[in-house]
């Protein structure tokens, strides 16, 4: 399944310790969604707004801008969570495994 339906492989699921009831997998959907949603939008505002003569190049330009884009607001995604894998709450640190499950 992986990246397919947006996060999760087995393997994570068995990892993470994930209890996979219907309120974990709206949440984790919607949250995925998100994720793909915002990065398609930076995505397509580089291409846009990037000054090649033709689409070939317009495409490796937004390819090459984006992904360093991704990387970093995946990684301060994940550094603002790690505090919540300490909570003593169960829906916080279940909230940072689903974090922590999409972002990886």
């Amino acid at each position: 399944m992986g990246w397919d339906l947006g996060f999760l492989t087995q393997r994570k699921v068995q990892q993470l310790r994930l209890k996979l009831d219907l309120s974990f997998a709206w949440a984790a959907e919607r949250f995925s969604a998100g994720l793909a949603v915002d990065y398609a939008v930076y995505f397509c505002q580089r291409f846009m707004t990037t000054d090649a003569p033709d689409g070939d190049a317009r495409m490796k330009i937004a390819m090459a801008d984006t992904g360093s884009a991704v990387f970093l607001g995946g990684l301060t995604a994940l550094l603002g969570s790690v505090p919540m894998a300490f909570s003593k709450s169960v829906i916080i640190r279940t909230f940072f495994r689903l974090i922590f499950g999409t972002i990886l």
